[in-house]
């Protein structure tokens, strides 16, 4: 059965209060790349597939509605149209829209997604301290890719944020995806959101 895991993710309805340290993301107008934090280490023994080529970055600037964009690892995402590609940290890939940031971080991963959600959320809020709901499972990517997803909240620079993290594993690849945004802002891009996740694509990896 299909799961669209981000709606359960946005509309949790739940104000934590936390406090994250270390999540370095810029909101909208501040200078410098986005940075997510420590970069998540592949899983040991998991390689991305030799034939793929390498991809170069996603160029700055509005994104073409429906455009599919090859982000690394085999990766295909297709992002709907008032999405801007903004600077972002080798190996990540980050659209701005109004208030929200998406950042997209593919990487090789043989495990289960719940495993790497896990792994990205510690490091993710490495060194400081946050809330969030218990992870949820369920798939993305038209309901073919297992993933699994939490949402988190919390104050970065004195602004209260709403966050949620995505992640989709499956045949040697990994996807973990970043959602945040000023407090309330995430619901304004529910749709925009549902059809990324519903449409991104594995081209490549092991097995």
């Amino acid at each position: 059965m299909r799961t669209t895991i981000l709606c359960a993710v946005i509309m949790i309805g739940v104000v934590f209060g936390a406090n994250i340290v270390n999540a370095a993301v810029p909101m909208p107008g501040d200078p410098g790349p986005i940075s997510m934090g420590p970069a998540v280490p592949a899983e040991p023994g998991a390689s991305a597939n030799p034939n793929q080529p390498p991809v170069s970055p996603v160029n700055p600037g509005p994104v073409t509605p429906g455009e599919g964009l090859a982000i690394g690892s085999g990766v295909v995402i297709y992002p709907t149209g008032g999405w801007t590609a903004v600077p972002a940290d080798a190996g990540v890939t980050a659209f701005q829209k109004a208030s929200v940031t998406l950042v997209f971080i593919p990487l090789a991963w043989n495990g289960a997604p719940e495993e790497l959600l896990v792994k990205y959320r510690d490091l993710f809020f490495q060194g400081g301290k946050f809330q969030s709901n218990d992870p949820t499972s369920g798939t993305i990517g038209g309901g073919v890719i297992p993933a699994a997803s939490v949402g988190y909240a919390g104050n970065i620079d004195g602004t209260q944020v709403d966050g949620a993290i995505v992640v989709g594993a499956k045949n040697g690849t990994g996807l973990v995806i970043n959602i945040l945004g000023p407090q309330g802002s995430l619901t304004n891009v529910t749709d925009d959101l549902n059809k990324v996740l519903g449409t991104v694509e594995f081209t490549g990896g092991q097995g």
